[in-house]
């Protein structure tokens, strides 16, 4: 069905959820079963599922709405623990995933470490942002903010950045919406994996009219994140060398221009003072 709800009905209707839960002492009525008069799980996943559905708009909501309903939500899911169990294997089963539950999960997953839920999560952020055929919407690469903040260098090194790498060949267009996400997002130095990730794919990025904003923003973000200045001389050794060797009037170009949004970076006063 079509979402025709308003962002402060279905805020309402997930407050009246939680207060229905705490009130009813839900997650021990759920345990009881029906012989003993008790809730079945079903029939509060299929109102769940009714309201996820409602939520699909939510890109279109302001951050004030989005907020009420990202907490009324997280608070219900807190509520009854076995709802988040729910909540994954609904969004496992979906191609078009309601952001506003993956804010929600995301952020319950990463407030608890031993989080059973984060390992199938990132999985998902994989599949539908990484490896999405068509660019993601800046509302649904946000939405995944709060997991990639906190995932392991081990998850970094052997999952996100080799499919990085890997949709870059495959899908252009979509790569450059989604890599430079998942590095502004990442809370680790990326001192090791500067070279790696830059050569040669920002300079690819640049050489594309349609992709050049995002090579210099994926190298802005990049750079930020290196807390080994090492680790961007080599890179930018590299480039000069590539520099040397290149006929291409296009990539001397592009490497030209990737040396220039490097150094503003690093020294955003000499940048300031070019520009003058």
């Amino acid at each position: 069905s079509q979402p025709m709800w308003k962002p402060r009905v279905c805020v309402l209707m997930l407050q009246y959820v939680l207060r229905w839960a705490q009130v009813t002492n839900l997650t021990k009525s759920l345990g009881e079963g029906d012989e003993t008069g008790g809730c079945k799980l079903e029939f509060v996943t299929a109102l769940l599922e009714a309201m996820y559905g409602e939520t699909m708009r939510c890109s279109n909501w302001s951050p004030r709405w989005k907020h009420k309903a990202t907490l009324a939500l997280q608070r219900c899911l807190i509520t009854v623990p076995a709802l988040q169990d729910h909540a994954v294997t609904f969004l496992s089963k979906k191609d078009d995933l309601p952001m506003l539950l993956v804010r929600a999960m995301t952020q319950i997953s990463t407030a608890k470490p031993d989080s059973p839920h984060r390992c199938k999560l990132l999985e998902l952020y994989v599949k539908h942002a990484l490896e999405a055929k068509k660019p993601a919407s800046d509302a649904s690469l946000e939405a995944w903010r709060a997991l990639l903040g906190l995932v392991s260098p081990e998850d970094v090194e052997k999952q996100l950045i080799p499919t990085a790498l890997r949709m870059s060949k495959r899908n252009a267009a979509s790569a450059a919406k989604s890599v430079p996400s998942m590095v502004a997002h990442l809370g680790l130095d990326l001192s090791k994996h500067a070279r790696e990730i830059l050569d040669p794919l920002a300079v690819d990025m640049i050489k594309d009219k349609d992709r050049r904003t995002s090579g210099i923003l994926l190298i802005h973000h990049v750079v930020r994140k290196c807390g080994d200045s090492a680790a961007l001389i080599t890179l930018i050794e590299a480039w000069i060398e590539l520099l040397k060797k290149t006929s291409k009037a296009d990539e001397k170009q592009a490497v030209l221009m990737a040396l220039k949004s490097l150094s503003e970076v690093l020294s955003p006063g000499l940048a300031e003072v070019g520009r003058a």
